[in-house]
């Protein structure tokens, strides 16, 4: 199997390749439990084994996901939406003003490695809705208030995400945080 090489020593399957590492693959198949979890009945999807199969299942969970909040809130837009406080699909629950750009997640830690922190580590899980831009989005932020951070990642972290806290020399402190006990990212 070919891998892309990325800077700072990631590498990522090739998208051309028919299979995926084993370590990827079982990462996949727990974010697709995750999300199969969301559904009021699951999917009962079979295991992935390629990168073809996990696109294909993820695309088929979010649009299980989006039909059911569709037939539940067919009649619901921004403007005209009943008085409830909070939403639910899951183990999650969800509280948002107009358009969502106020958007709270409730629930459990998606990654095993979030559920026993370090003793005086805050960590939190942020959901946003635009991947890089938001990331960006929240580090200007997030320097504006602070000044300086300390952010922990493990080397073998995103690659972009490396590259914009690179970006702040000096005000941001990237420090390699290993990877959970159980082996989860």
């Amino acid at each position: 199997m070919k891998t892309v090489q990325r800077r700072h020593g990631e590498s990522t399957p090739d998208d051309a390749s028919p299979d995926a590492p084993a370590a990827f693959v079982a990462r996949k198949q727990r974010e697709i439990a995750l999300l199969d979890g969301c559904l009021s009945h699951s999917l009962a999807l079979p295991p992935v084994g390629t990168l073809a199969h996990v696109l294909e299942q993820k695309l088929k969970i979010a649009a299980a996901l989006r039909a059911e909040r569709s037939l539940e809130s067919w009649a619901i837009t921004e403007t005209a939406r009943p008085e409830v406080q909070t939403w639910q699909t899951g183990a999650y629950r969800f509280t948002y003003g107009y358009q969502r750009a106020d958007l709270n997640v409730q629930g459990p830690p998606i990654y095993a490695a979030l559920v026993d922190k370090p003793h005086g580590l805050a960590e939190e899980t942020l959901y946003t809705t635009s991947g890089m831009s938001a990331i960006a989005a929240f580090v200007t932020g997030l320097l504006a208030v602070r000044g300086r951070v300390e952010w922990r990642m493990p080397r073998d972290g995103y690659g972009e995400t490396r590259e914009l806290l690179e970006r702040f020399p000096g005000r941001i402190r990237i420090v390699a945080s290993p990877r959970s006990r159980a082996g989860s990212s």
